[in-house]
């Protein structure tokens, strides 16, 4: 019967692995998002209720709730 650090070691093995470029990738992505943000945002109003807006502490410009709105017509 195998003890716990056994069975932890046998788990780990059977996790899947990125090779090491994964990392190299990913901060390649990161880099690319934030060079293709805009370099301001749109302050415009949001069309949320007036209750949300007021407890809002942070920006949100309406180009991010595009695509929640229920499409009319």
């Amino acid at each position: 019967m195998a003890d716990g650090r056994e069975l932890r070691r046998r788990r780990a093995d059977r996790r899947p692995h990125l090779g090491e470029q994964a990392l190299a990738d990913q901060l390649e992505r990161a880099r690319e998002a934030l060079t293709a943000r805009p370099g301001r945002l749109d302050a415009g109003p949001t069309g949320l209720p007036a209750d949300f807006e007021r407890m809002r502490w942070f920006p949100l410009p309406p180009v991010c709730l595009e695509q929640t709105r229920p499409r009319t017509g």
